[in-house]
């Protein structure tokens, strides 16, 4: 996801700032990446994005993992003003579908990935 996120705020001129605990995860993904099950391509994202993403220390390994995972559905990742973004995710919920408000983007660094 960090992947698709910098190429959004690298096209939008912005920075991204996002929160890492509203990222919403699939089930048990958690567990699997504490248990180290992670495909080798988010150490290769980790790797080719490490000048443009920073995460802050206190999100722990296996979040960091799954954000950097290259099978995350990161592709279906969009922007909105505040107020539609709320409805939007307020409508999914009532239709039984998970969205969520995962960050913003503000002036800084074109293409930068702040996580916290």
């Amino acid at each position: 996801m960090i992947g698709h996120v910098h190429e959004m705020a690298k096209g939008s001129g912005l920075k991204a700032r996002l929160n890492a605990g509203n990222v919403p995860l699939l089930n048990d993904a958690r567990s699997f990446a504490e248990q180290g099950l992670v495909p080798a391509g988010a150490y290769a994202n980790r790797n080719s994005y490490k000048e443009i993403a920073y995460i802050n220390d206190e999100i722990d390994l296996a979040l960091t993992d799954l954000l950097f995972d290259p099978q995350t559905s990161g592709g279906l990742l969009f922007a909105l003003e505040q107020a539609a973004a709320e409805r939007l995710c307020a409508d999914l919920q009532r239709a039984g579908l998970v969205g969520a408000i995962i960050g913003h983007f503000e002036n800084g660094a074109s293409g930068q990935v702040e996580v916290a």
